[in-house]
This record gives C-alpha cells, sequence and structure tokens, in this order.
C-alpha cells in the first residue's frame, strides 16, 4: 500500500496543469489499485489493471494509441486568419481547408503573434521573437494534409514570406556595438548613427548580456552623448560575455546589433602581445641573448659562446658550525662521567688479586729457602761432616717440593679470601693511599713473622 496517497494524487494534478497526462499500471493481486486509478484520474490519464503480466505488451501498445491519437487529427479543417498584420500572411488571400494537424496549445507570452488558427481553435501559424532571430510554428505539413494548397495561388508567396522572416538579417546599420573588458567591469558601448551618417539620439537601447556561466542580465544603455549610449557591470566570471542590443526609436525597432567580450582565466592572458622591451632587458640583465624568430641562425640557438660562465657557491660555515657544536656537547657530556669508576672496579680488582698472590708466592719461596739453608745448616753441625752429592740431590728435591706446596697454599689462600671479599674498600683505599713501598714492607714484616714462628716450632 502507498504511504502517502494523497501526496501522489497532489503531485499528478499539479503534473497535468503543466500539460502532463499520467497512466497508471497495477500488476498482480497485491498492487494498490485504488490509489493508482486515483494517481491516474488526477493526472488525466488511464489506469490499467493487469494480472498476467504477459499481457503488459498489450497494454503499453494500447496506452501509447491513447496518447498518441489526440496529438494529431486528420480531417478537413478550415483555416482563419487571426492577425491579419503579421508579416508572413501580408498580402495573401483566404486559404484553402487542410486535410490534418499537430494538435498544440497557444504560448502564452505576449510577443507571441498567431497569424492563423484553425476552425476547432487550434493554433496553425505562430511566430514570436528570441534573441537576435525568429521563431516560426506552422502545426500542419506542406504536402499530404496540405493538398489544396499546392494548387492554391499565395502557396508560393506564404513560404517565401516565412524564409525571409526566419533567415538572418543583412547588418544595414550604420551604428556599432563595442564591448570591452576593463578591470573587472564589462563595458557596453553603442555608437549609434542613421543612414546619413548623423548620430541618432533619443533611442531607447535595451540589451540582453549572457553570462559565461549560463544566466542573462538585462540592462539599459543610457545616452551619454550625441549618438553615444553606454552601460556596464560587473565582469566576475571567467568566459565569454555575449552582448545583444535592440535599439528602437519611438515605437519602431531598428536592426540589433551583436557584441561581446571574452575574461581570459588568468592575468597573464589580458595581454595578447608581446612585450619586446621588457624581453630585451631581461635578456641583458641576465647576459642573454635575443633571438629573431624570423631569420634564425643555424645551429645560434644552442652557442654558447658569447655566454659568460656563471659560478654558484654554498657556504660551508653554517654546516662546520654544527658539526663543532654537536662534538663540543659530546665531549663536555663525556667529561662529566667518571668513566674510570666503572672501568676501576672490575679491572682494579683483578690487578689487585694477581699481585697479591705474586707477592705471597715470592714470600713463601723465600721462606722455604731460607728455613731449608738453615735445616742444612743445623744438620752439618750435627753431623759435623759435609753432605755428599746425594744429600744434595735431596735437598734440593725437598726444597723444590716445599716451593710447589707454598705456591700452591698461597694460591688457594688468595682465592679462598678473593671471594670472600675479605678485604674492605675503606681497607684497599687505605692501602692504595699508603703507596707500593709500605704494602711492600707489611708483606715482608708479615713473611718475617711467619718464618720466626716456624724457626720457633722447630
Amino acid at each position: 500500500r502507498s504511504t502517502d496517497a494523497v501526496r501522489l494524487e497532489e503531485q499528478a494534478r499539479q503534473i497535468n496543469e503543466l500539460g502532463i497526462r499520467i497512466t497508471a499500471i497495477a500488476v498482480g493481486d497485491a498492487a494498490d489499485s485504488d490509489t493508482l486509478e486515483r494517481v491516474a484520474m488526477a493526472g488525466g490519464g488511464a489506469f490499467y489493471s493487469v494480472i498476467n503480466p504477459n499481457l503488459l505488451p498489450r497494454i503499453f501498445l494500447k496506452a501509447v494509441r491513447v496518447v498518441r491519437s489526440p496529438l494529431v487529427r486528420e480531417g478537413s479543417f478550415d483555416v482563419r486568419i487571426n492577425d491579419a498584420g503579421s508579416p508572413l500572411i501580408a498580402g495573401i488571400e483566404q486559404p484553402p481547408p487542410l486535410r490534418g494537424l499537430v494538435m498544440s496549445r497557444f504560448r502564452e507570452e505576449p510577443t507571441v503573434v498567431n497569424a492563423l488558427i484553425a476552425s476547432t481553435g487550434d493554433p496553425l501559424l505562430s511566430h514570436w521573437v528570441v534573441g537576435l532571430g525568429q521563431v516560426v510554428a506552422f502545426t500542419s505539413d506542406a504536402h499530404h494534409w496540405a493538398e489544396r494548397w499546392v494548387d492554391w495561388p499565395g502557396y508560393r508567396a506564404f513560404w517565401t514570406q516565412i524564409m525571409r522572416m526566419t533567415s538572418r538579417a543583412v547588418d544595414e546599420s550604420d551604428s556599432e556595438l563595442i564591448v570591452e573588458v576593463t578591470g573587472g567591469t564589462l563595458d557596453v558601448v553603442l555608437d549609434a548613427f542613421d543612414r546619413s551618417g548623423t548620430p541618432a539620439d533619443l533611442l531607447d537601447v535595451p540589451a540582453s548580456v549572457y553570462l559565461p556561466g549560463g544566466g542573462v542580465e538585462e540592462i539599459t544603455l543610457a545616452q551619454t552623448g550625441p549618438g553615444r549610449y553606454e552601460a556596464s557591470l560587473p565582469a566576475r566570471e571567467s568566459g565569454a560575455y555575449i552582448v545583444i542590443a535592440r535599439p528602437r526609436l519611438g515605437g519602431k525597432r531598428l536592426p540589433p546589433l551583436l557584441g561581446g567580450a571574452s575574461v581570459p582565466v588568468g592575468t597573464e592572458m589580458e595581454r595578447l602581445e608581446a612585450n619586446t622591451a621588457l624581453l630585451v632587458r631581461i635578456a641583458e640583465l641576465t647576459g642573454g641573448r635575443v633571438l629573431d624568430i624570423h631569420a634564425p641562425t643555424p645551429g645560434a640557438l644552442f652557442a654558447r659562446e658569447q655566454l659568460v660562465p656563471r659560478r654558484a657557491s654554498t657556504p660551508l660555515w653554517p654546516t662546520l658550525l654544527a658539526w663543532a657544536l654537536l662534538v663540543y656537547l659530546v665531549d663536555v657530556g663525556t667529561r662529566r662521567v667518571a668513566w674510570d669508576r666503572f672501568i676501576s672496579r672490575s679491572f682494579g680488582a683483578d690487578l689487585r688479586r694477581e699481585i697479591g698472590e705474586s707477592v705471597r708466592w715470592r714470600e713463601s719461596v723465600s721462606v722455604g729457602v731460607l728455613k731449608a739453608k738453615i735445616r742444612a745448616t743445623k744438620l752439618q753441625t750435627a753431623q759435623g761432616t759435609a753432605l755428599d752429592e746425594e744429600d744434595a740431590k735431596r735437598v734440593a728435591e725437598q726444597v723444590r717440593q716445599r716451593r710447589r706446596e707454598a705456591y700452591q697454599s698461597a694460591l688457594r689462600s688468595a682465592r679462598l679470601k678473593s671471594d670472600q671479599q675479605d678485604t674492605t674498600p675503606a681497607q684497599a683505599a687505605e692501602e692504595q693511599m699508603d703507596g707500593p713501598e709500605s704494602a711492600l714492607l707489611a708483606a715482608k714484616r708479615r713473611a718475617r713473622q711467619r718464618f720466626e714462628g716456624e724457626s720457633s716450632d722447630e
């Protein structure tokens, strides 16, 4: 069902008032036949209800016949002269009847002249002015329906006058219409003269200006001097402006005049002439050449003998200054970081550990050698005899064995102390502050104490 049937009927009625008929066709059982029928009635057309879709072609043909049949009427129609002042029927006697015509309606414009009408009241011959031309409408034909017109004495004159009126008129006016665009303003100037060359005054000069966008603006030229009429309007759009002026002297129409001007898209297109002086000046300032297009020299176009080489230099100090500033900032930032703290924590600890192990090994070796000498001396004293070669080898082997044991014991002790980290940061700092000599003296002192302890034990 239609949701707004009342509105559809109103729209169909408005369309019918414009001379358009609406025919509605309902297809199927579910179609809103009532609404479609009311729309067809309001639109001045016919309504068809179709259950079988296969019958649609026949319905369409029937609807076309209904629409077309009133547009053409055939039969005998008398011709009546409605406006004897029309130039199309000037000097023509009563025309004979016609056998057919195309149905039409009268135009509502007051400028339309309906010269001939049919006995049925339908227009037959009408004409009106459009722009600079004439439009003529004849609703019959010139041979089949106008069979009786062929032998009519006014037949030749009738068509001759129609052709003369619709043809472009010969411009016999001595007036001139000037249209120019200056500073965004369209200036329209008419210089009117009569046949004798005398300025024509007191004219009414309406004009139609056809804009580039398709619009039309009506203006009236005002008299500003003897035979001179002017008007202006803004030229805001780019494109062609066409002006048609229709001067009149009292009630008499004078030949229309046609003029036009164009507004370029860019300001560089306003002048169509070459500015030779400016081009020569540019060539002089830039060290170039001026070539004559009418006398070209072969190869001179690309010749570079007279051209002065140009050198372009780019200063490097901004780039170097930026790099120097960047390096300076990196250097300052590096100096502010105590890199030795991160390095000495690991490297210094390993160095101190290796030095301590070496000192302790040397101390143990020295103590062992000293003890071996004392034992040998005591043994000589006790026996009262010197050692032989085998005793010497045995003593040397014992000394080496003690050295190895002492070294391994010192190495194990140093590693154990390093793992337990018995040396505090404060003690390490104190040892570093005392210097290498104090550390060496302390090591000797500890070795002497250890040696004296072992000697007392023995």
